[in-house]
């Protein structure tokens, strides 16, 4: 008896981590496409494709494409796509697989944005000249 108890509970066990493996599966999408300039159509190498409120991100590549995977997935989550001096995208997935992104010119004017230098003093980038920036661990 104590032989076939052991057998059921073991085969309990596989069930349920099968069925947890299965889960954690289907939980997670591959979502791929291309990000361009509108107004060109070309491709944005180094966009950014982020989850919203998740820290899952990539940057495209060559040509604009993409391929992200995103665990725990579902059909309201948001991606963000951002490229320097073009306006922010915000794309709910749904049940697509592919998502191309045209990506519009910003309200960002360059002259307008600070840059901390080296030296802890904030100039306007008009101000500056050579090359200036910031390295992140």
């Amino acid at each position: 008896m104590n032989k076939f108890r052991l057998k059921v509970a073991f085969g309990v066990l596989v069930a349920m981590f099968l069925s947890l493996a299965s889960a954690s599966a289907q939980s997670e999408r591959t979502i791929k496409g291309r990000i361009v300039d509108g107004s060109t159509g070309e491709g944005l190498v180094g966009a950014t494709v982020m989850v919203q409120d998740a820290t899952t991100g990539i940057a495209s590549g060559r040509n604009g494409e993409y391929v992200i995977k995103i665990k725990g997935a579902t059909d309201k989550t948001v991606l963000v796509y951002s490229y320097m001096g073009m306006e922010d995208q915000e794309v709910v997935i749904g049940k697509r697989t592919e998502i191309n992104v045209a990506m519009l010119g910003g309200a960002t004017v360059m002259e307008e944005i600070e840059i901390t230098t080296g030296y802890g003093v904030v100039q306007k980038r008009s101000d500056l000249t050579g090359s200036a920036f910031q390295v992140n661990s």
